[in-house]
């Protein structure tokens, strides 16, 4: 829930001004998806549920690569565990 509302309000904040509207209008128009695209954003994220999100990464990550830094090796084997989990 909290992820929806951070990309929402980020949406929204930069959606403030008359010339920021224009352009996202003019790029939404011009990708084929209509100057109104934006207009019922924060109800199709809304509707996107857990489920939605993992039958997408599925389909879509395969044999993910992370790379981690950090001076401290436990965490990184902590990192590596969980993902070998998943």
């Amino acid at each position: 829930r909290l992820a929806k509302r951070l990309i929402i309000t980020s949406k929204l904040l930069r959606a403030q001004t008359n010339d920021s509207q224009a352009t996202e209008a003019a790029v939404n128009d011009l990708y084929g998806l209509g100057f109104a695209f934006a207009e019922d954003l924060p109800e199709r994220i809304e509707a996107v549920t857990l489920a939605d999100l993992r039958r997408v990464a599925r389909k879509y990550l395969h044999s993910p690569v992370v790379a981690v830094t950090t001076p401290a090796p436990d965490i990184a084997e902590q990192v590596r565990r969980t993902l070998a989990r998943e």
